[in-house]
């Protein structure tokens, strides 16, 4: 009994990471233009990112709902607006 082998062939190109120019092999016909490298460091960077704004968004509204309270406050005993 002969084993049969299947073999797939991918073709490869060299490609040059356009955010640290190492050079990689990529699929051919694919449109990656980024290492692996930096696609990972860049999605941690952008996670780290999104964290600063969410906390920075969360301390801005506490600040803006603590200036809005006060000024009900204020135009709430009596004073025109």
């Amino acid at each position: 009994m002969k084993a049969i082998m299947e073999v797939e062939i991918v073709a490869l190109e060299l490609k040059y990471c356009e955010r640290c120019g190492n050079l990689w092999l990529r699929e051919q016909g694919t449109e990656e233009v980024y290492c692996e490298t930096c696609v990972a460091k860049m999605s941690e960077s952008a996670a780290h990112r999104l964290r600063i704004k969410r906390q920075s968004e969360v301390e801005h509204y506490s600040d803006m709902e603590g200036f809005y309270n006060r000024r009900a406050l204020i135009c709430g005993e009596g004073g025109n607006a």
